[in-house]
């Protein structure tokens, strides 16, 4: 049976320069990152969906019933539009 407040959210990086540090398949600092960025709201599974360098959880059932969930909704939405604009811009 699918939880309707699980989110999973599968993002596939450009390739980095050849200076960049990876730590767990990731640039350095970008577990810290979403850590940071989302709380308690997120998990990061090891290992990614196949064909993925990322595959984030959310559980949408923490999100606070006031406005502060409106605003993680539009910060959500604002990463993840960069996060594809950057992608599309390198492909």
């Amino acid at each position: 049976m699918k939880n309707p407040h699980l989110l999973l959210l599968s993002v596939s990086l450009p390739t980095p320069s050849s200076e960049t540090i990876f730590v767990r398949g990731l640039p350095f600092g970008a577990i810290e990152a979403i850590k940071a960025a989302y709380g308690n709201l997120v998990q990061i599974l090891d290992p990614p969906r196949d064909g993925y360098n990322l595959t984030l959880k959310f559980n949408l059932a923490k999100l606070p019933a006031n406005p502060g969930a409106k605003s993680f909704c539009i910060k959500m939405s604002s990463q993840l539009s960069i996060l594809l604009s950057r992608r599309s811009l390198s492909s």
